[in-house]
């Protein structure tokens, strides 16, 4: 991904990245592996908490630069000091503070730059706001994989790309109307009697490169029918829709705009 930016703020609408600058800036950025970091992140008692941008300047300067996280903390006032961000350079490793941690991103002022990415630390029970990521097969019978994944625009993009070089087609819908909390399992059930759903729990677990997913397979798909996930734990409905009969996948723009 490629931005010629002038004066004013940014956001990419496909990685979440956000930006300020005061002047006219070039930079590029794209998706990287938290993969080479996980044994020195799981020895310093950090784990992630959103996407490893690679972000690089070619000309300019920025004030401040947003990550994207996908953790999220509710009323704990200590939530600032269980966050930091990877940064990865050449001479090394490190893991340092951040200016500020909002409900969805946290905040670098006048950021020097390497691939970065946000982490929560290890110990305590995280939420993370969460998606149902919903891919169709084009076959005789309604064959559905459904995704529950914390919310990491990185996961979502290789997930579309895998699924779309086997034929799947994407069902836009709503996320879960709560944040979910790691590690708990969750159920997905539908309406519909001829439908069987494979496993038929899952624990939610953050994999930004092979998650698993409920497959879930539909004889009869000529009407109507609900899907609902449920938290085992609680025993409560997290995320409950409709899919309809010749529902159209109708994917939502994607572009790098002011905000």
């Amino acid at each position: 991904m490629f931005s010629m930016s002038r004066l004013g703020r940014y956001e990419c609408r496909v990685s979440g990245l956000r930006w300020v600058c005061k002047d006219h800036v070039n930079l590029k950025y794209q998706f990287s592996s938290w993969e080479p970091h996980r044994a020195m992140m799981k020895s310093l008692g950090y784990k992630q908490g959103g996407p490893l941008l690679d972000v690089t300047v070619i000309s300019g300067e920025l004030e401040e630069v947003q990550l994207p996280h996908f953790a999220c903390f509710g009323d704990d006032p200590s939530f600032k000091e269980k966050v930091r961000v990877l940064h990865v350079e050449d001479c090394g490793v490190s893991v340092k503070q951040v200016d500020e941690v909002t409900r969805f991103h946290v905040k670098i002022l006048h950021p020097t730059f390497s691939p970065k990415g946000v982490l929560v630390r290890s110990g305590f029970p995280v939420k993370a706001h969460c998606d149902l990521l919903l891919y169709q097969a084009k076959a005789a019978f309604l064959t559905l994989h459904a995704y529950l994944v914390p919310c990491d625009s990185s996961v979502e993009q290789a997930m579309k790309k895998k699924e779309q070089s086997y034929g799947y087609r994407s069902i836009r819908k709503p996320q879960p109307v709560k944040s979910l909390r790691m590690k708990d399992w969750f159920s997905l059930t539908t309406s519909s009697p001829s439908a069987e759903v494979k496993p038929p729990n899952m624990k939610l677990r953050y994999d930004n490169t092979t998650p698993n997913f409920f497959e879930v397979f539909i004889k009869d798909a000529d009407v109507d029918f609900s899907m609902k996930l449920i938290s085992d734990v609680e025993g409560e409905i997290v995320w409950d829709h409709t899919i309809r009969r010749g529902q159209k996948n109708i994917m939502p723009k994607r572009s790098v705009s002011q905000h």
